[in-house]
C-alpha cells in the first residue's frame, strides 16, 4: 500500500502510522520535533484518526489509537506518513 501524508486524510478516516519523514521547515529542530511526537504516541504501527481539520487545513485534530487527542499543525502532520487500513 501506497504511504500517505497525514494532511491527506479527510475528517473521519483512519490509518496506521508508518514512518515518521524529515520536514526541511523545522530546519536544526527537525530531529526534536520527531522525538516529541514519538514520545507523544506517534509511532510506527499505531492507528491514527483524523477527528477534524481547522480553517485552510491548520490545526488538524486527531486521536491515537490509546484514545489520546491531539492538535497538529500542519507542519508536524505533514511529517507523518501513513497507509490506509
Amino acid at each position: 500500500m501506497q504511504p500517505i501524508s497525514l494532511l491527506e486524510l479527510k475528517k473521519g478516516q483512519s490509518a496506521v502510522i508508518n514512518s515518521i519523514l524529515h520536514n526541511p521547515e523545522f530546519g536544526s529542530l527537525d530531529s526534536t520535533v520527531t522525538r516529541r511526537l514519538r514520545d507523544l504516541g506517534f509511532c510506527e504501527k499505531t492507528a491514527i484518526t483524523v477527528i477534524a481539520h481547522g480553517f485552510l487545513g491548520s490545526p488538524l485534530a486527531v486521536r491515537l489509537a490509546n484514545g489520546a487527542q491531539f492538535s497538529l499543525r500542519a507542519q508536524e502532520a505533514a511529517k507523518i506518513q501513513c497507509c490506509r487500513g
